[in-house]
């Protein structure tokens, strides 16, 4: 049993290893593909195009009172939507969807 696990191994390793290999040779062929003339290492590396940073900075929302209390709603119906039977779950959607969350909330705690 155990030859059979240290052969698995083996033969996994090698595949992961010459998948790894592949994969470095083709991005090695890409890059090279890119560059028009390869004199050194360092001047290939500096005429590859970096993609774009992206601004990962968000401006920060105002939260006014009424966005708090319309999160603060829609936290305890999710809340109370977590404890409810797929049916009933039904339910308490389609009110949601036609009445609003407050309405689908009540419905939502009288079927607790």
């Amino acid at each position: 049993m155990e030859a059979l696990v240290q052969d698995f191994v083996v033969r996994f390793v090698a595949l992961v290893e010459a998948d790894v290999a592949r994969r470095i040779q083709s991005v090695v062929a890409s890059a090279m593909a890119n560059t028009e003339a390869m004199p050194t290492v360092g001047s290939a590396l500096a005429t590859i195009k970096q993609p774009p940073v992206a601004n990962t900075a968000r401006r920060p929302v105002k939260a006014t009172p009424k966005l708090a209390r319309a999160r603060k709603l829609q936290g305890r119906y999710l809340g109370t939507m977590r404890r409810l039977k797929p049916t009933e779950r039904a339910r308490v959607k389609k009110v949601t969807h036609e009445k609003g969350v407050a309405a689908g909330l009540k419905l939502a705690l009288s079927l607790r």
